[in-house]
């Protein structure tokens, strides 16, 4: 398992930066996999997929956020997660 933090700003309702950031923590298991292999399994080189498994706010940082809020800042993380190109 690993995990990142991603930090994700705090919007209203309409998307107007509240000017907090939240950081969220993705934790998440690297699946490897065989790309490009032929019939014969040669020539083929090993990936990772990204399997989200938990997305998780600290207690400090939740205790100050409305319900609404801690619905758009995992949402985000998770989108920002999934956009990610790992390196």
């Amino acid at each position: 398992m690993s995990a990142t933090t991603l930090f994700i700003d705090l919007t209203d309702a309409e998307g107007h930066d509240l000017g907090r950031t939240v950081p969220v923590v993705v934790e998440y298991a690297l699946i490897p996999y065989v790309y490009g292999e032929d019939a014969d399994g040669n020539g083929g080189e090993v990936r990772y997929e990204r399997e989200v498994l938990d997305v998780y706010i600290d207690h400090g940082d939740l205790k100050a956020l409305t319900s609404e809020q801690v619905g758009q800042v995992v949402a985000e993380a998770r989108e920002q997660f999934v956009a990610r190109r790992m390196v």
